[in-house]
């Protein structure tokens, strides 16, 4: 049976039915002892959401993780710093964990287990009509382990 999710990673924040990504990590959980950890690891601050979750805005953009077990769009991890919190979750989507990945060098990676850093990158580019557009977008960074071969994903 796996271990139960004590938090979520998010990237994003809807408010009043309006989605705006994130330059920090957010996490949320029902445990006040696993938000102050994730405070004191990563900064920020702790509110509590109308929906009696305890919200922690980190002031974090990157956060080193070990992965235990991925699906299509959803990461399972510990946090590397303090594995004995518990399994963490975050949602990839509108994009799939694949999409998402790198390898060491930067290229598409294939997922897996073991470590990564789990990553809110700052895109800028310029479209062709001249507009400056800014996006913030989710990126799971693998770390090659020595002696283990980094694999490019061939779909990619």
């Amino acid at each position: 049976m796996a271990e139960p999710t004590v938090g979520s990673f998010h990237y994003t924040r809807t408010d009043h039915g309006r989605t705006t990504a994130l330059a920090t990590w957010r996490v949320t959980t029902t445990d006040e002892a696993i938000a102050n950890a994730v405070r004191a690891l990563a900064g920020g601050t702790i509110t509590v959401t109308d929906g009696g979750f305890l919200d922690v805005q980190t002031g974090a953009t990157a956060v080193r993780v070990a992965i235990l077990d991925t699906d299509t769009a959803c990461l399972r991890f510990h946090l590397r710093d303090r594995p004995t919190l518990g399994v963490f979750s975050f949602t990839a989507r509108p994009w799939t964990l694949d999409e998402l990945t790198r390898d060491g060098q930067g290229r598409p990676g294939v997922g897996g287990r073991g470590p990564a850093d789990l990553v809110i990158r700052d895109v800028n580019v310029t479209t062709l009509t001249g507009l400056h557009v800014r996006h913030l977008v989710p990126e799971l960074r693998l770390r090659r382990r020595p002696g283990r071969p980094t694999h490019a994903n061939p779909a990619a």
